[in-house]
């Protein structure tokens, strides 16, 4: 009893990071979610029987 766990030095930084850097906050969260919007666009979309979707030839024979 009496040190410092994980738990009270991360309520720590995040007190320290809202009190002091609380305006660029908005400016990261709107980065990492445009990263993150950017990363999901460029992933091959995938069927159901886990086939990649694409372009076919239709052939009427």
């Amino acid at each position: 009893m009496g040190g410092l766990s994980f738990w009270h030095v991360l309520v720590i930084a995040v007190v320290v990071v809202v009190v002091f850097w609380h305006r660029h906050i908005p400016g990261a969260l709107g980065a990492l979610g445009t990263a993150i919007g950017k990363r999901r666009h460029k992933a091959p979309r995938r069927a159901a029987d886990n086939t990649i979707e694409g372009t076919f030839t239709r052939r009427d024979d």
